[in-house]
């Protein structure tokens, strides 16, 4: 692979220590933890824009909606934390829980799709040197949205399809339907990990949900599925912890009024989401460098 000449949107190339050359904010080769880490923070600072302030807005946004359909469709969530110990919650209760866990997880959802998106169009071009703003990002993403939705729909569709095999030995079986449904527990836990490229395959390679799913299988049983549940874990674990924080701070300081949660939700989704979206995409240009060489993602980031 030969030096190329500097373009007006990203800086000259370098190498790296190994030899490598580095574009952008990674070398073009197999990444190493260190390289993904900074990786992920130098796409945040050059991209801030598409990657980070969009979050922030789209975030916002979507917890403006989400308390609204709330307060039109559930109303009042009883506090679990208040509740008695000794009293079970009313049919009512429960179908309130269910009804605000939906519209949550659909509200965030859906902007989250979007987000995903612009985060697999910024990154891989990032590893080249380009800089996206951030309406180029949303223009390059948007045709990629319906198959990212199929991608999640297959994902729900095949994890409600195991978890109900599960349940259904359950309820055969009994206690011994249990021991007999970890195996289905584990097999969910594999996909997971395994299909956890296909959104990231789906946007930049521009193929159909079920291609998708396959794509993200190969690159994973090619390169390694443990070393790809290992990094997850750890990004997962770090994330958590951060959550946490800005959920605490927040709270000591606003008493856990709704402004305060509201504020609390956007922060810590504006400052958490970036970075896993950012840190998988860049998981995915690694299975991929070391796959088949980055020849292919070289060609489509120019």
């Amino acid at each position: 692979m030969t030096e190329q000449p500097a373009l007006p949107d990203r800086p000259a190339p370098t190498t790296d220590s190994t030899g490598a050359i580095q574009l952008g904010i990674v070398p073009l080769r197999p990444l190493t933890l260190p390289d993904l880490v900074s990786g992920t923070f130098q796409a945040l600072r050059r991209n801030a824009g598409p990657l980070v302030w969009l979050a922030l807005g789209l975030t916002a946004v979507a917890e403006l909606v989400n308390e609204l359909l709330q307060a039109v469709f559930i109303g009042s969530v009883p506090d679990l934390g208040a509740l008695n110990q000794q009293r079970t919650l009313s049919a009512d209760e429960l179908v309130r829980y269910g009804g605000s866990l939906l519209i949550t997880t659909l509200t965030f959802g859906a902007f989250g799709i979007l987000l995903v998106a612009v985060a697999n169009v910024v990154v891989p071009r990032a590893v080249f040197g380009h800089t996206t703003g951030t309406r180029e990002a949303v223009r390059l993403a948007l045709p990629a949205l319906w198959r990212l939705l199929g991608v999640d729909l297959l994902v729900v569709l095949i994890t409600a399809l195991i978890a109900a095999l599960a349940l259904g030995l359950i309820l055969v079986v009994g206690p011994v339907g249990a021991l007999a449904a970890l195996p289905l527990a584990a097999v969910l836990i594999h996909l997971s990990v395994a299909f956890s490229l296909a959104p990231s395959a789906a946007v930049v390679e521009g193929i159909g949900p079920a291609d998708a799913l396959v794509r993200s299988r190969d690159l994973v049983r090619a390169v390694g599925w443990w070393r790809l549940l290992g990094f997850t874990l750890l990004v997962g674990v770090v994330l958590a912890i951060v959550t946490a924080i800005v959920d605490a701070l927040f709270g000591r300081i606003s008493g856990h009024s709704v402004a305060g949660d509201m504020l609390s939700v956007a922060v810590g989704y504006a400052l958490t989401v970036p970075v896993g979206n950012t840190m998988t995409s860049l998981f995915y240009v690694d299975y991929r460098a070391r796959a088949e060489g980055i020849e292919g993602l070289w060609r489509k980031a120019g």
